[in-house]
């Protein structure tokens, strides 16, 4: 008995390891799918806007940075909240980033900073900052998701 039990655990680490991968390629609840989306949003406004999309959805055991680009010799670190368009004047999306998130937000670019070296000393960069993106959304007749409204806040970290 004592033989089979390492061959199962190692059978449920994998299955775990596995469920969490998948979750990541589907997200589970529609709030998770409406983030992504908004996400895609925020990506194409930054290719229109010069920023260079570096990589997105940057873990780390604190947290999480939903996008990091850069801005000429800047690291910019983007966490974007997405709403439905009613919520815009009772509940702004930014005020879901407090004080706390913030310095957060802040610590990960570091982390990431100091985590890719090669990456960062071959493009020189030299600052970092972290922006917030408020992105609204509304329901087309057929269901769609479509932007209502993609607001930029530049250096929210400080």
């Amino acid at each position: 008995m004592s033989a089979i039990a390492p061959k199962s655990s190692f059978l449920n680490n994998s299955f775990k390891r596995l469920k969490g991968y998948i979750c990541k390629l589907w997200p589970k609840s529609g709030n998770d799918r409406v983030g992504r989306w908004g996400e895609r949003m925020v990506l194409r406004e930054i290719a229109s806007s010069g920023l260079i999309p570096v990589t997105t959805n940057w873990r780390e055991r604190r947290g999480e940075i939903d996008i990091i680009a850069l801005d000429k010799r800047c690291l910019v670190t983007i966490e974007v909240k997405t709403r439905h368009e009613s919520l815009k004047g009772a509940y702004p999306a930014l005020s879901a980033i407090d004080h706390k998130k913030r310095e957060r937000l802040v610590s990960l670019g570091r982390s990431f900073i100091r985590n890719n070296g090669p990456f960062c000393r071959r493009y020189a960069i030299k600052s970092q900052r972290t922006d917030g993106v408020e992105v609204y959304y509304y329901r087309s007749k057929i269901g769609t998701l479509r932007p209502r409204g993609i607001y930029w806040h530049r250096n929210i970290g400080h």
